[in-house]
């Protein structure tokens, strides 16, 4: 194919398709939480982060293959996105504002991990059974009232 002329081997396409898919996934976030815009209050701070988890899911519910590609051994890989923010800043800038509103404790890494895998993991069952056909809103919505309480104000602060 013309395609592998411009690449060393199927690995490093496979990759810059990846990178591609990075790049898509924070356009996304992008137009939902403009990375330099801030939070004006605590209801603002949830539903910001409530669109950057839908945008998350909807990603991978539309373009799956490319989800699975992102996330498989080839796109984790990748470098993040030159002169932008990765996508995983934009979880931490959302839970940070969720904090700044005192709607969660201050976030430590794994904090962010636990939302991004809570996040995450519903987006990747979305076709299996065991979501038990929950609709996306539904399941989106309700993932991310469980990471707030969770991460809620009386967690233990490690600082």
């Amino acid at each position: 194919s013309d395609l592998y002329r411009h690449f060393p081997d199927k690995d490093s396409l496979m990759r810059a398709v990846a990178a591609r898919g990075f790049d898509a996934l924070a356009d996304a976030f992008e137009a939902v939480v403009p990375f330099a815009s801030v939070a004006r209050d605590g209801a603002d701070a949830k539903a910001r982060f409530l669109h950057l988890a839908k945008a998350y899911y909807s990603l991978a519910r539309r373009r799956r293959d490319l989800w699975r590609l992102m996330f498989g051994p080839l796109g984790v890989s990748s470098t993040p996105p030159v002169g932008r923010p990765s996508t995983y800043d934009w979880l931490g800038k959302c839970l940070g504002e969720l904090a700044e509103f005192d709607i969660i404790a201050k976030p430590h890494a794994e904090h962010q991990l636990f939302a991004w895998s809570a996040i995450h993991g519903v987006s990747d069952l979305q076709a299996s059974p065991a979501v038990g056909g929950q609709q996306a809103e539904s399941a989106i919505e309700t993932q991310c009232a469980l990471i707030i309480a969770a991460l809620g104000t009386r967690s233990p602060d490690r600082s």
